[in-house]
């Protein structure tokens, strides 16, 4: 009997918890995704002829995708004035195609474009590790809980 009150106070002091106090696991989500953007400036430092300077990067999205015009918003807004990381500046293009950059974010729901942008050497990056598990994107990067990257090579190679 005394365990299951012990129980019973515990499950109440976590549900009080949940409700009235702030966890701090969505750290605003443009803290995030600049983070998480930084990181792919970071990565990109080690690729073959590293750019250097102010960088393009297409974002593409689907505009039949509410989930990816959102996406593409504030990837856009976090890269809006360049987003600085050692000697290279990121800066964001919203298409629903590939303008020429030689590197694409892929938006949530765009995945379906990533097989022409391959064809043509671009480096297709992602802050979801499904795109490139599934072989969609070459480098998905996500920060939380912890940082995660994930290269798939067979694409790459492409």
């Amino acid at each position: 009997m005394f365990y299951q009150r012990l129980l019973f106070l515990f499950c109440v002091m976590l549900l009080l918890m949940a409700v009235f106090v702030p966890i701090d696991s969505n750290a605003s989500y443009a803290d995030v995704l600049e983070k998480e953007l930084k990181i792919v400036a970071k990565v990109l430092s080690f690729v073959d002829h590293k750019p250097s300077g102010d960088v393009p990067i297409d974002v593409i999205y689907n505009p039949s995708v509410s989930s990816s015009v959102t996406n593409a918003n504030k990837v856009l807004e976090t890269l809006e004035e360049g987003l600085n990381f050692g000697n290279v500046t990121l800066k964001g293009n919203k298409t629903v195609e590939s303008s020429g950059a030689k590197i694409a974010y892929i938006a949530t729901g765009a995945e379906n474009i990533t097989d022409v942008l391959h064809e043509r050497g671009v480096l297709t990056i992602s802050l979801e590790p499904e795109c490139a598990i599934s072989g969609k994107c070459v480098l998905a990067i996500t920060s939380v809980p912890k940082v995660s990257i994930h290269i798939n090579t067979q694409t790459a190679s492409l």
